[in-house]
């Protein structure tokens, strides 16, 4: 567990509390994990009232799926801290901008989104080009912008519009694909499924998660219905 001294320390048990997000959003994660310096244990506090018997849960930070998966071994469903990678101009643009997007328009940036978001910040005509999808336009409108400096802590949410045909363009998330997904899902954890001697089941399960969990976020930043089985892939 990091707390804010940057000491990485173990503490037992904690991770057999199931996860889930906190209620209290604007909050950090220190503010309920509190190193007790007296004696060296660590105190974690409930952010709600419970009820006796009822289960508590604990929150393993405000994380990325790919994060979770990596430090605790398990994917989230429903994440609202899961990203997906997103192309947010066309492929044929000398320049690039891949960002890490999460449902609310937030983004783990690179140093391509801050050229990105620096060039179109303070340039309307450039971010209409990006939004119109206008690879010409981008080249004259956006190349000559002089690039301001960006603070990562106050540059505001990526545009919708910009996500939404970023999450059109990128999208892998043919409906029938995912159904077939959920039901090999299924079947593996019932026990059902027959992988090839070399694949671990349980393995294969947690990677089945993690796609489902990013296609079922890139369909929303597209803004389509997942349980509209009119919707293709070739339509995104």
């Amino acid at each position: 567990m990091w707390l804010p001294d940057s000491v990485l320390r173990i503490v037992p048990m904690a991770e057999q509390i199931n996860h889930a997000p906190s209620n209290q959003t604007n909050s950090i994660f220190s503010a309920f994990h509190v190193h007790n310096e007296s004696d060296g244990s660590i105190s974690v506090f409930l952010d709600r009232l419970v009820e006796e018997g009822e289960q508590i849960y604990e929150e393993y930070d405000r994380l990325d799926n790919s994060w979770h998966l990596l430090q605790f071994g398990f994917v989230a469903e429903e994440n609202p801290y899961h990203c997906v990678v997103l192309h947010l101009i066309p492929a044929d643009v000398h320049w690039d901008g891949t960002a890490c997007v999460r449902q609310d328009n937030t983004y783990i940036p690179d140093q391509h989104v801050d050229l990105l978001i620096a060039r179109y910040t303070d340039n309307p005509q450039c971010l209409e080009r990006i939004r119109s999808l206008d690879a010409r336009g981008i080249q004259e409108s956006c190349s000559t912008t002089a690039i301001a400096r960006t603070d990562q802590t106050t540059v505001p949410a990526l545009d919708e519009m910009l996500i939404r045909n970023a999450a059109r363009r990128d999208s892998r998330s043919d409906p029938s694909l995912m159904e077939s997904l959920k039901q090999q899902l299924e079947h593996i954890e019932k026990g059902w499924s027959v992988v090839e001697a070399d694949v671990n089941p349980k393995r294969l399960a947690l990677a089945i998660r993690f796609r489902l969990e990013d296609a079922k976020l890139v369909l929303k930043l597209a803004k389509r219905d997942i349980g509209d089985e009119r919707i293709t892939t070739d339509e995104l």
